[in-house]
């Protein structure tokens, strides 16, 4: 193997995946570099599932909530999309309510949603096509997987 002076592989070496064969055959442990991320890296459109809970002062029993959505990352930072929002089993708005915001997205793939007052931490998995939030907001309990649907 070239840059391998010296090393010989095992006789039970297979040509399989890159790096656990130079792990396996050659004592070599090698890592792929981790993906970059930028504000471009979130460009298109995502579908999201977000599950959690409000909770009212007052009241001992949290307020479930689900929000369905569309969101388009614009790639400069800023975003729009439609959202269907049910808590404690009534509609909460219109259905296919429009929304506006902003994100942030950090080289290390972490960022920031902000939309309506509401802040969001992301995670996300750029090879994937795909990011996880959490809202950050006292007494709201909001998580969820948003999945690009298209570029």
């Amino acid at each position: 193997m070239a840059g391998l002076t010296g090393l010989e592989p095992a006789a039970s070496c297979a040509t399989g995946k890159v790096a656990q064969n130079l792990n396996a055959c050659y004592g070599v442990a090698y890592e792929f570099p981790k993906p970059a991320c930028t504000l471009a890296t979130l460009d298109g459109l995502y579908i999201v599932d977000a599950t959690g809970y409000n909770i009212v002062p007052g009241n001992p029993v949290p307020v479930p909530k689900t929000v369905v959505e569309f969101l388009t990352f614009n790639g400069d930072g800023t975003l729009t999309g439609i959202a269907t929002v049910v808590a404690g089993g009534a509609l909460r708005g219109p259905e296919f309510l429009p929304a506006t915001g902003t994100y942030t997205v950090n080289s290390d793939c972490t960022g920031k949603l902000f939309s309506g007052g509401i802040t969001f931490d992301l995670f996300i998995a750029s090879h994937e096509g795909r990011l996880h939030m959490i809202q950050v907001e006292p007494g709201m309990m909001l998580a969820g997987e948003a999945k690009r649907v298209s570029r």
